[in-house]
């Protein structure tokens, strides 16, 4: 999968989300998701890698609940630690 067939994605997935024209979104250079569409946005996004890069199984998911836990927790606060985010906040 090249970079170029992964933004082709992405814009798909931004127009589909909010009915913006990829001429708009491409101008811009940058994605502005409406917080009303934000959720959606990622659950496309997760939904399109997970099937492309084969993540998706079905079979049984077993883990126990206290694992789960503390795998969000480190993830978390790993990414909370680095000053990281997904998206930056621009009103």
């Amino acid at each position: 999968m090249t970079a170029d067939y992964i933004r082709k994605l992405i814009y798909k997935i931004a127009c589909d989300t909010t009915g913006e024209a990829v001429e708009m979104i491409n101008a811009s250079g940058r994605l502005t998701i409406p917080a009303r569409d934000a959720i959606e946005f990622m659950v496309r996004l997760e939904a399109l890698l997970d099937c492309s890069l084969g993540w998706t199984r079905y079979q049984p998911l077993t883990i126990s609940v206290d694992e789960l836990t503390d795998i969000v927790h480190r993830a978390y606060h790993a990414r909370a630690s680095a000053g990281k985010a997904f998206f930056s906040y621009h009103p």
